[in-house]
């Protein structure tokens, strides 16, 4: 954000912080460890990065900023990563995280753009999720080149709605630290500002007729790209197919992950989640794997929710997915 600013010279020096310990500094500093400050020139008086003391969100982390005092107790611990496993995950999460913040969601967002058009970007948005979805699951329809194009490539012919659900634990703690997750929640309030039908009734027959017969994926697009102009419906229908991905994506984001529970919870995606129950979109079966096996959340289902799930059996039927959530409000972790 420095580097954005006008008229300010940002030049910054890894400065090696002295190996000399005092006694107030060697909890903080390790002694065998190459230490650094990070220093930033000005033409004034130069700044390092320092912490405050102040308390940033939950838990114990510390709030960082830009200090005229330079004590060894900021020092910056430099370690070798050795997993360069560990670095590309990093760099493909970055990627579909930018990817998604400059393009995809932009894209979605634009106003007067023809249906053609308007089709390929749902159709680029709905590719770049499902290779989220084989990413986080370590599938064998990820692509197999780290440096192919975000969201392409031949293993986008496979279908995500077809991958097991189990996914890798190192994974998802990096869409929840990078902070994936929360740009697919902006492209979900994007993409429901663009779906009127949204706003319906409880039980929506429009979106559960569109959520079915996209179900297949790839095969629905293709579809829609074929012959003469596409028409509104068959925006909608590929609107649908994107929205039941995004649901399917953030099953994988927290899936037997109890930190990536609390804080899909904590940005009130649970929310969401809830109120697409009962639209065609997997939302149900999403909602009750997210409280299934964690009791915290399950006492803070409203009773609103629980009523919504009696109606859903009462107007659709006893499916096995509204009863699982009865199942899971009165026997969590199978602990009665």
């Amino acid at each position: 954000k420095l580097m954005l600013r006008p008229n300010i010279a940002c030049v910054f020096t890894l400065e090696p912080a002295s190996q000399s310990i005092g006694s107030g500094d060697k909890m903080y500093v390790p002694r065998k460890s190459p230490t650094v400050m990070i220093k930033w020139d000005r033409s004034t008086h130069p700044f390092w990065l320092g912490c405050l003391g102040r308390t940033k969100g939950e838990k114990t982390s510390l709030s960082l900023e830009w200090t005229r005092v330079r004590s060894s107790r900021d020092a910056l611990r430099l370690d070798v990563l050795a997993n360069s496993a560990h670095m590309k995950d990093c760099d493909t999460v970055i990627a579909h995280r930018l990817e998604m913040r400059n393009v995809i969601i932009p894209n979605i967002a634009r106003p007067l753009l023809s249906p053609s058009e308007m089709i390929l970007s749902l159709k680029h948005a709905e590719r770049s999720l499902a290779d989220m979805i084989f990413f986080l699951s370590r599938s064998v329809n990820w692509r197999a080149k780290s440096d192919s194009k975000v969201g392409g490539g031949s293993q986008m012919e496979a279908d995500p709605f077809h991958e097991a659900w189990s996914a890798d634990a190192g994974r998802q703690n990096l869409v929840r630290e990078l902070k994936f997750i929360d740009e697919t929640i902006v492209l979900f309030r994007t993409l429901a500002a663009a779906m009127p039908e949204l706003a319906a009734g409880e039980v929506d027959f429009s979106m559960r007729v569109k959520g079915t017969k996209m179900g297949g994926g790839q095969a629905a697009t293709a579809r829609a790209l074929e012959g003469a102009e596409p028409e509104k419906d068959q925006v909608d229908d590929v609107k649908a197919l994107l929205l039941k991905t995004l649901v399917r994506l953030w099953l994988y984001c927290f899936l037997n992950n109890r930190e990536s529970e609390k804080y899909v919870h904590r940005k009130g995606l649970m929310d969401i989640i809830d109120a697409l129950n009962g639209r065609g979109l997997g939302a149900s079966d999403v909602f009750v794997s997210l409280l299934s096996a964690n009791r915290e959340l399950v006492r803070m289902v409203k009773n609103s929710t629980v009523a919504r799930f009696v109606n859903f059996i009462r107007i659709l039927g006893p499916l096995d997915t509204w009863l699982n959530f009865l199942k899971a409000l009165c026997d969590p972790q199978n602990l009665g």
